[in-house]
């Protein structure tokens, strides 16, 4: 019998053209990389609220990038999704 993960994080994808992958939580963050449209996310912590805007920490799948995006880039934390094959 396989063993399987007791629990997995929460997936995510990117819903805007381009979103930068910040270092931090804020809009003057260095940029650390650039997910693309449908990239699929898998949400390492829950929400964080900085400035003006709700920010998750995400590790990128296809690049393995770690760092924030903004809430209204990204969806899912959690929610049941699909992604387009090649950008997963």
């Amino acid at each position: 019998m396989a063993a399987t993960s007791a629990s997995a994080a929460p997936s995510c994808y990117i819903t805007a053209s381009a979103a930068n992958v910040r270092a931090s939580a804020s809009t003057g963050a260095p940029i650390v990389g650039v997910a693309y449209k449908n990239y699929s996310c898998t949400e390492l912590t829950g929400g964080k609220f900085t400035g003006s805007y709700w920010w998750y920490h995400l590790r990128i799948t296809k690049t393995g990038v770690v760092g924030y995006v903004r809430e209204d880039l990204v969806h899912g934390s959690g929610d049941v999704h699909t992604c387009i094959p090649e950008y997963c």
